[in-house]
């Protein structure tokens, strides 16, 4: 479809008004023309336009005025200033305020057609490039879908096989008219290897939720250190090994906050607890500056490969084995830190091994409710 360009003139002189008008007419335009700056708002707040032509000095509200009030305003517009001062200073001050063109009176239609031409030119190429911004916005969407899709796809299709073999070896235990104890005790082991396949199939679907935009993170305050200790101590419960040595350093001991973090908190124990194993040390250090607080999480273990630090945060990177972790637990303490004007990241810790560093306003709030498909997944 052909875009008709929309062309605003405004002059406070008749004079001036006719004779622009008319020219553009002349060139197939059909212009609007209005008499002062704010006529040209209201026309302006009704639709949009292309391209304004404006006097400079006009009562009440000016071309730089209405100049201001378009940027403001994030108009589009294309603004060509007309008027008779013609000095580079004004030029220089107009074209900071944005804008496009000057015309100095009096000027000759060839001019006044060459500065139009020239303006709607530039107003055809920022909507192109609009058009571009928006179609490579799409493209990244489907890209980032198509990765997520992969992942989702690669991680539930272990468990579902495992899941589809346990059930079929079932089936074929219990055929036939007569089945001895030991079958039905295979078959028992079976679905039980079955049933912890759909749990974990279910792990990621929650795992996806999360991800998801409708995360939900607790913003109630909490005492850090109270937070951090339970986080220790329940990363610690599930483990049947000696742990590595964890020291928790907080020197303001009445700092909050919120409860939220305590699902990074147990995410970013565990990894370290993994690459640590029963030998090594994990240190966690809080630093209140001002309005921001610091939360770094060190350990000495091997460490991840500069390589790889730019990954670990995309959905499904993992270097876990198979089954033993979805790619998702950073990303989703990622959104969780983002969700508090916050951030996570990595770095080289200086002793050697890794560093997670978390930053987040000091009194940072969130409110959510919970994804209703979330807890329809908690049962399995």
């Amino acid at each position: 479809m052909d875009h008709s360009p929309r062309i605003l003139v405004v002059d406070d002189s008749p004079e001036v008004r006719d004779v622009v008008s008319r020219a553009l007419e002349h060139k197939a335009f059909h212009p609007t023309v209005v008499s002062g700056g704010r006529e040209a708002l209201e026309c302006l707040a009704e639709a949009p336009f292309d391209l304004v032509l404006t006097d400079l000095i006009m009562p009440e509200i000016g071309g730089l005025d209405l100049l201001k009030e378009l940027t403001a305003s994030g108009s589009e517009a294309v603004t060509v200033i007309i008027t008779g001062k013609g000095t580079i200073q004004d030029a220089v001050e107009l074209m900071k305020e944005g804008a496009f063109d000057i015309l100095v009176k009096p000027f000759k239609m060839d001019e006044l057609f060459r500065v139009v031409e020239k303006a709607l030119q530039h107003r055809h190429l920022q909507r192109q490039n609009r058009e571009l911004e928006r179609r490579l916005g799409q493209s990244e969407k489907m890209a980032v879908v198509g990765r997520l899709a992969a992942g989702v796809a690669h991680e539930l299709n272990n468990p579902l096989d495992g899941v589809l073999r346990f059930v079929n070896l079932s089936l074929e235990q219990i055929e036939g008219d007569y089945v001895d104890e030991n079958q039905l005790e295979q078959v028992r082991e079976n679905l039980g290897d079955a049933k912890n396949g759909l749990r974990r199939m279910a792990a990621i679907v929650r795992s996806l939720l999360q991800f998801s935009r409708n995360i939900v993170v607790e913003s109630e305050p909490k005492n850090l250190i109270a937070l951090l200790q339970d986080a220790v101590y329940q990363s610690s419960s599930s483990l049947d090994r000696p742990l590595p040595r964890v020291e928790i350093d907080v020197p303001e001991e009445k700092l909050e906050v919120p409860s939220g973090l305590f699902q990074v908190f147990t995410n970013l124990i565990r990894n370290a607890y993994d690459v640590l194993g029963s030998t090594g040390n994990l240190r966690i250090l809080a630093v209140a500056d001002g309005d921001q607080i610091e939360i770094v999480f060190a350990d000495d273990g091997p460490g991840i490969p500069a390589e790889l630090r730019d990954k670990i945060f995309e959905p499904f990177f993992t270097t876990k084995e198979v089954g033993q972790g979805t790619g998702l637990g950073l990303p989703i303490c990622a959104r969780i830190l983002e969700s508090f004007d916050g951030s996570l990241g990595v770095e080289e810790n200086a002793g050697g091994g890794t560093a997670f560093r978390l930053s987040l306003p000091r009194g940072a709030t969130r409110t959510g409710t919970e994804n209703p498909l979330e807890a329809a997944t908690r049962s399995v």
